[in-house]
């Protein structure tokens, strides 16, 4: 392979689920309660009509409702389906006509399986047929929020332990695994986030990662592992990576497995923003963009984390309420004595010459790789739920692309090459 020279990047490609049929963990331990006085509410208003049944108990009452309202959903949904089927039908036949009868309701048939419809008046029947509906429709979605729910919480707690549920946090209905992310050109979609480790001679695939985590820098040590698992030990390689994999844990696994690794890094747009503010490490001081000096003033987490600030200079500073939100005026710098220096480093690796070079290259290595699956495959949205399911189908989109690259590279390789010159030459001389 040449200089031994990787690259890794990420695509969020849409899930086979809607943003629309997703619901927050707040959203679900409010709107849970809310329903289900909704459908206490269906249940007084129905008990109140119902003539005849006096003397049965609440809980008796309670589930030949429950039984009766679903048997009178499945028919409206039976009859729902079979009026969608004419239409259809006669969208492609217009000499098709339909009767009064296919398009109403099977009262018969409701008559037959409910108790409850035989002992209501004619006055009151369809608002009886529509309570008993929407009992079944309240109560199956108070169902499905309640296992949602569920299922939430265990996945949080295996995954984080007893930290608290973030109110933000989302599931969806129908790929509970997917998760709602920002998207590069489609906004804010339900996606998996999908890696891929690529080498920069034949832009052939070496590992793959899915996840249902937005974050990219979550991304690279599974890649890494699967690659390895696959490929064999990646020591001596260099990899190259964009801002969104900059992080001091993942400069610290590379250096762990002996990869040569460069990553852009992010900058804020600020002009306030820590990272302009220089660190000189022999003087263990920092200079502001204002060229004040700040020195170490407090050691917080046991000295893990040192505070510089100079209070004098943000005082006379005339850009002090640009540079600072606190209430006294001054300007606080916090720094990780450990993972600041990483990252520190990993920067001047990256504006190095050489980081430079590598880098230049992060998007025009990876990218077409993305380009080739959507358009040739059209891997444009996952056909599959579930994270295990979608893996699986990335994996697999990924093999394709691999074969089609292996065969193009063979068909413009010399043995290749020299065995088809040989062939004609022998086929000329034999006619």
């Amino acid at each position: 392979m040449g200089k031994k020279r990787i690259y890794i990047d990420g695509v969020k490609i849409k899930a086979n689920a809607s943003k629309h049929k997703a619901m927050s963990y707040d959203h679900l331990v409010k709107k849970i309660p809310s329903c289900k006085n909704e459908l206490e509410l269906l249940f007084t208003e129905l008990k109140s009509s119902i003539e005849g049944l006096e003397n049965l108990s609440d809980e008796v009452m309670e589930r030949l409702i429950n039984r009766e309202a679903e048997e009178v959903h499945n028919v409206l949904r039976k009859n729902h389906q079979k009026a969608l089927e004419i239409r259809e039908r006669q969208t492609f036949n217009i000499d098709l006509k339909k009767t009064e009868e296919e398009n109403e309701v099977n009262y018969n048939e409701l008559n037959a399986k409910s108790d409850i419809l035989k002992n209501i008046g004619q006055e009151k029947y369809d608002e009886t047929v529509e309570t008993l509906n929407n009992i079944a429709f309240v109560k199956k979605r108070v169902e499905r929020m309640e296992d949602a729910k569920a299922e939430l919480e265990s996945k949080w707690k295996r995954e984080n332990g007893d930290k608290k549920i973030p109110e933000k946090k989302q599931i969806n209905f129908t790929d509970s695994d997917s998760c709602i992310m920002v998207t590069k050109h489609h906004g804010v979609q339900q996606c998996y986030n999908n890696f891929a480790l690529v080498d920069d001679k034949a832009h052939i695939i070496l590992g793959t990662h899915t996840s249902n985590n937005s974050s990219d820098q979550l991304g690279l040590i599974p890649t890494i592992e699967n690659t390895e698992d696959l490929y064999g030990s990646l020591e001596g390689f260099k990899l190259g990576a964009d801002a969104g994999f900059f992080s001091a844990s993942n400069i610290l696994y590379a250096q762990g497995k002996g990869i040569d690794y460069y990553a852009s890094y992010p900058e804020a747009n600020s002009k306030y923003a820590k990272d302009k503010f220089k660190y000189d490490n022999s003087t263990d001081t920092y200079t502001c963009p204002e060229r004040y000096v700040l020195t170490m003033q407090k050691q917080l987490n046991e000295g893990k984390i040192q505070q510089y600030s100079n209070e004098k200079a943000c005082a006379s500073c005339p850009n002090s309420s640009a540079c600072t939100k606190a209430k006294d005026g001054i300007r606080r710098i916090e720094r990780d004595m450990k993972n600041d220096r990483i990252r520190e480093k990993a920067k001047e690796k990256a504006n190095s010459e050489e980081g430079r070079e590598i880098l230049r290259q992060r998007k025009s290595i990876p990218e077409p790789v993305w380009g080739n699956i959507q358009t040739q495959d059209g891997l444009t949205q996952m056909h599959y739920r579930g994270l295990e399911n979608a893996s699986l189908e990335f994996r697999l989109h990924s093999a394709i692309h691999n074969i089609r690259k292996i065969i193009k590279v063979y068909f413009f390789s010399r043995s290749y090459q020299e065995f088809i010159h040989s062939s004609e030459w022998n086929y000329q001389q034999s006619g």
